[in-house]
């Protein structure tokens, strides 16, 4: 379902509620959202979905990436918006696609630089962040070409996750 941006200011607890209900409507399952420096705001609204991208000052949303099944990609997640216009998510499906991935600005066409489903964050300082056999690791990025360099540098090791359950672990 497209979602609609409307600025409005937020007087009192009430309209924040307001607000929240109707975003829950649309987004009733999120899995991760970002605002870009360029005022476009990405997410994703359920467990199955692929991400769309509507205006921060106003307007409908739409795609702003494609799930392609034949590949066996399931759902993209967790995006983002990084310096310049590009995009980082990350995409579940079979293993040989699941991953973490960088799309360019302007609809450069996305690819996998990381195999690790997990999330993962951008230090403005030049690395991308990300669990990697349970720690969480830093290695040198550049947001504009969407290439890792460097050594993997661990920050924290035995990081606490939250597995997914599996659809038969709930009966």
């Amino acid at each position: 379902m497209p979602v609609e941006i409307r600025l409005s200011d937020l007087n009192s607890a009430a309209d924040a509620a307001a607000v929240i209900a109707v975003l829950d409507s649309y987004a009733s399952d999120p899995r991760g959202g970002s605002w870009s420096d360029d005022g476009e705001i990405y997410y994703s609204s359920g467990a199955s979905s692929a991400l769309s991208q509507v205006s921060a000052s106003s307007g409908p949303s739409h795609r702003a990436t494609e799930l392609d099944s034949s590949r066996g990609e399931q759902s993209h997640r967790f995006p983002l918006a990084l310096p310049g216009g590009a995009l980082i998510y990350t995409c579940f499906g079979n293993d040989e696609i699941a991953g973490i991935y960088w799309r360019g600005p302007a609809g450069t066409p996305a690819r996998r630089i990381l195999p690790e489903v997990s999330r993962a964050s951008y230090d403005r300082r030049g690395y991308l962040l990300w669990v990697h056999d349970g720690s969480l690791v830093a290695q040198r990025f550049d947001p504009a070409n969407g290439t890792l360099s460097g050594e993997i540098s661990p920050l924290a090791a035995q990081i606490g996750a939250e597995e997914q359950a599996a659809a038969e672990d709930w009966y």
